[in-house]
């Protein structure tokens, strides 16, 4: 499984972290990563240009929702 570096290091993502986060949220999802370990990575990188702790919980879990819907539309769920 890729991890994600290979998606931040990816040219069609431009370096905007939101995309590089929510492309690897699919992928991992859709692999069956574990929601927590994909929580973990998605935190490995600094957000704290996204606000305050819980600003930043608050868009993982919605990178993590968004990730969950797009598989779930995918497998026609």
């Amino acid at each position: 499984m890729k991890g994600i570096e290979a998606f931040r290091t990816d040219p069609r993502y431009g370096g905007d972290g939101t995309q590089v986060d929510l492309a690897y949220a699919v992928y991992a999802v859709a692999h069956g990563a574990a929601l927590e370990d994909v929580r973990v990575t998605l935190r490995s990188r600094d957000l704290s240009h996204k606000g305050n702790e819980k600003r930043q919980s608050d868009y993982i879990e919605r990178t993590v929702r968004k990730a969950l819907a797009r598989v779930e539309h995918a497998r026609g769920r």
